[in-house]
């Protein structure tokens, strides 16, 4: 049985240039932040910025603040973080740790307004959601974190061909058709597509685990709920990621080549290595992957060690 491996459990342009640019310059601002050159680090992601109305994240937004504090411009850095509050993010306790936010915590006034926003912010993301349910789904989601997790320490102590990971592979797939059935529940009722997966009534471990369920389902359940995934999708287009990633599920489940390069499986006798399962006319598919809100294939293949394929030109 191939071995695909889901950002989210082990676990996450031609067409359009501003666009590939935007991931890029992304990309080399958190580079740079890492590296300490703040003040490239904030220019490279306002570049990103202006690229990119309508893409960028909460988290991004935070990133950009720490940039933005760092170069001393508070008053900036405020208004960021605000945007990322205002974007969903509101991990208040995290804001408190975050090393570079010091000077606006300094600031007495700012900081208080800072915290009533995030206590807004959640208040109104809460008041959106179905609470027994999402209840029900985190701790579906924390189980399957708990797995991923151990995975993840084995395979960097052991390698991926460790007995262990073997094993919790199997528990994966047996955990698998026990809560497929409460994910089957969700779809078939009749506010699903005006309502589930979304973020809004279920959260976010609640809405990534709706869509990873469903891309590791077989074809037949897959095929069943496609029509409803894609009207949700057409409603909520930043799902178009998790969209793509089920189509190309759906493809290599029949045979075919998959579309966007969301797949891929360890390069045999390679304990840290990857490869993509083969992608449909592949010298195009950073057009399909911008389409749907997805990186560039080789940003994507350089963050998680996948090979480029043969016949791929950035």
């Amino acid at each position: 049985m191939r071995r695909v491996f889901y950002l989210s459990l082990l676990i996450l342009f031609p067409l359009s240039l501003s666009a590939q640019n935007y991931y890029y310059l992304l990309a080399e601002g958190d580079s740079l932040l890492k590296a300490g050159n703040y003040k490239l680090a904030a220019e490279k992601m306002d570049t990103a910025y202006r690229m990119g109305t309508g893409r960028m994240t909460d988290q991004d937004f935070l990133q950009f603040a720490r940039c933005t504090m760092k170069t001393g411009d508070l008053e900036k850095a405020y208004l960021l973080l605000q945007a990322s509050i205002n974007f969903g993010y509101t991990n208040m306790q995290n804001l408190e740790k975050v090393a570079e936010l010091q000077p606006l915590r300094n600031d007495s006034a700012k900081w208080a307004n800072i915290r009533r926003q995030v206590v807004d912010k959640r208040r109104d993301i809460e008041s959106w959601w179905d609470k027994p349910l999402k209840i029900k789904l985190d701790s579906i989601y924390d189980a399957y974190k708990h797995l991923a997790v151990m995975a993840d320490s084995i395979k960097r102590k052991e390698g991926l061909q460790s007995p262990q990971i073997a094993a919790i592979e199997r528990q994966v797939k047996k955990d698998d058709s026990v809560y497929m059935k409460t994910i089957i529940e969700i779809l078939s009722d009749a506010a699903f597509v005006a309502h589930y997966p979304s973020v809004e009534r279920i959260g976010k471990k609640g809405n990534e685990l709706v869509w990873m369920l469903l891309q590791r389902a077989d074809y037949q359940t897959q095929q069943k709920y496609w029509p409803e995934m894609a009207v949700f999708t057409y409603f909520n287009k930043s799902e178009e990621p998790n969209l793509a990633k089920l189509s190309d599920e759906m493809c290599v489940h029949i045979g075919q080549k998959q579309h966007y390069g969301c797949l891929f499986v360890p390069v045999p006798g390679s304990t840290n290595e990857f490869q993509f399962l083969d992608i449909e006319d592949v010298e195009h598919v950073n057009e399909r992957r911008n389409s749907k809100g997805l990186p560039p294939l080789e940003l994507f293949a350089r963050k998680y060690n996948i090979r480029l394929p043969a016949g791929f030109k950035p």
